[in-house]
């Protein structure tokens, strides 16, 4: 049995529970002003009232350009454009001059040296036309037809090889060609019967589907809740630091119980001792496992610099700024005249209650100590981090719902 959103088939949804992903369809169009939309189909041009899309510039490619339009009593009155850019000699031009379809191309943006034809049929209010634009790479054409008739008539052929003017900025605009106070669209535009491409393939619907993932709070299969929603996807990074040369924290929230994968090492310490010999600091603490968080709260990591401890704290979502330190990783200390300085001591633990560290970690250790008289100092716990010069390491990351 498919689950739905919104009305609309779930392509997929992960395990998790966190995102359901749909095909949703939306206009692929901007609407400039307010002309009257009603489904797939527009009317109320004015100067200030049409549509835009992105601008066509197909060049040298074979294109089509098909519309349906209806007119009603006084609607052809009116000299009006259908479709074009509002940079005149730009694109493409589809109009009414006189009742009867025109068309106009340019290949040099100054003038309508391509195409500037007029059909040959009057056209008449009450009637629904379908008109299909093409350049073929040989000729432009233009046919037309009533839709209560089974053919189209040509209207215009003009033979010509060379592809219409490039231009890069304007949109083109339906409803419009803003060259004049009195030249937009008087009749209704049916845009499910509206369409371009260019070389065979679409270049402009009225609509686009686009795959959308949502997040919801939970989902039912035929009355029976199927999965509640997680805090994160499942191996979403919350934050990641590594080696800063100042201290850095990143936050997080967690709005669901749930477990979480923790890198702690504490900051570097190049501090040395020089007298007959050189003697090298330590290396900082390091904590590297999971934590089973068992209620909402917010999470944060601090990652520590130079001689400066790494910490993972927890606060309440009623206290925000009360930070308790679950795990606490110092920095290595620093050499001295009797030696290389010693490692950090082994992290501190504590959970107050919202965390759960699961055993056994992969790493829950201190520091090593560090040479004397030797060549370097002590040797990370964990990836390079915490020694030396080498400053701290933090990362959370979700893991999953369950412990």
């Amino acid at each position: 049995m498919p689950l739905y959103y919104r009305g609309k088939r779930i392509r997929e949804y992960g395990a998790s529970g966190l995102y359901l992903t749909a095909n949703l369809t939306s206009n692929n169009f901007e609407v400039n002003g307010s002309p009257t939309i009603n489904g797939n189909n527009v009317k109320g041009f004015s100067n200030a009232n049409f549509l835009k899309i992105p601008p066509f510039t197909p060049e040298a490619y074979p294109w089509e350009i098909k519309v349906r339009f209806s007119f009603e009593l006084g609607d052809l009155n009116q000299n009006q454009y259908i479709f074009g850019a509002a940079e005149n000699y730009k694109s493409v031009k589809l109009a009414i001059l006189n009742r009867k379809i025109a068309l106009f191309v340019s290949s040099n943006g100054t003038s309508w040296d391509l195409v500037n034809a007029k059909g040959k049929t009057g056209m008449d209010p009450y009637n629904v036309y379908d008109v299909i634009v093409k350049y073929t790479g040989l000729r432009y054409t233009v046919q037309m037809k009533k839709t209560v008739d089974k053919d189209f008539k040509e209207e215009i052929a003009v033979e010509n090889t060379i592809s219409l003017y490039k231009i890069n900025t304007p949109q083109t605009w339906i409803g419009n060609d803003g060259q004049a106070s009195d030249t937009y669209f008087r009749a209704q535009i049916y845009l499910g019967k509206t369409e371009i491409n260019v070389n065979g393939s679409p270049f402009w619907r009225n609509k686009k589907t686009e795959i959308v993932s949502k997040p919801i709070g939970q989902a039912y299969l035929n009355g029976q809740k199927v999965f509640d929603v997680q805090a994160y996807a499942p191996s979403y990074v919350i934050g990641e630091v590594a080696n800063p040369s100042v201290q850095q924290i990143f936050n997080g929230v967690m709005t669901k119980p749930g477990v979480i994968q923790i890198h702690c090492i504490g900051g570097g310490n190049p501090t040395t001792w020089s007298y007959l010999g050189t003697n090298y600091s330590g290396s900082a603490a390091g904590y590297v496992g999971d934590a089973y968080i068992t209620r909402p709260c917010n999470i944060r990591m601090v990652v520590g610099a130079r001689q400066q401890a790494s910490m993972f704290q927890i606060s309440d979502l009623t206290t925000p700024d009360n930070w308790l330190t679950v795990i606490q990783c110092n920095s290595g200390y620093s050499a001295s005249a009797s030696g290389g300085g010693r490692g950090a001591d082994a992290p501190t633990l504590n959970g107050h209650g919202y965390v759960e560290l699961l055993q056994p970690p992969a790493l829950n250790r201190g520091g090593n100590g560090g040479d004397s008289s030797g060549s370097h100092h002590g040797a990370s716990v964990w990836g390079g981090y915490g020694t030396g010069s080498v400053n701290g390491y933090g990362k959370l990351q979700y893991l999953r719902k369950y412990k």
